[in-house]
């Protein structure tokens, strides 16, 4: 008799196989952190920029620096040799709504609350609505 931490209902209303889905971690694929920390507008945020990348792209992820680890495609260019790839990892970023800037961290970690807007352009909105 506990509750489940995704859908809400009762333990004993899920099937054995559904109960142990349902416990597992989910692990966003975006920012690498729990699924359960995130509310379901802030999960559907961090889920767009990975469902634009085509079929068949591999993705990784890269850390820059003490920053983050990002999700990137991973490309591959021909070199002379045929048997050689040079091989770069694209990063892939949330990008404001307004100015279409890359988002930072704090501004992907609250994309729900600021509507996927910059912090600039969303004091800007902030500041209209409030006059």
């Amino acid at each position: 008799m506990s509750m489940c931490q995704i859908c809400h209902k009762d333990s004993e209303e899920h099937s054995q196989k559904l109960w142990e889905s349902h416990q597992q971690k989910q692990i966003c694929g975006f920012c690498s952190k729990n699924g359960l920390k995130h509310t379901d507008e802030l999960w559907e945020i961090h889920q767009l920029p990975l469902k634009q990348i085509r079929r068949g792209e591999k993705i990784s992820y890269i850390q820059i620096g003490f920053g983050p680890k990002t999700p990137a495609r991973v490309e591959k260019w021909p070199m002379h040799n045929p048997d050689w790839h040079q091989v770069d990892f694209v990063p892939i970023y949330l990008h404001c709504k307004d100015c279409g800037l890359a988002l930072g961290g704090d501004e992907v970690d609250y994309a729900d609350l600021l509507s996927c807007f910059c912090l600039d352009c969303f004091s800007k909105i902030r500041q209209e609505v409030e006059m």
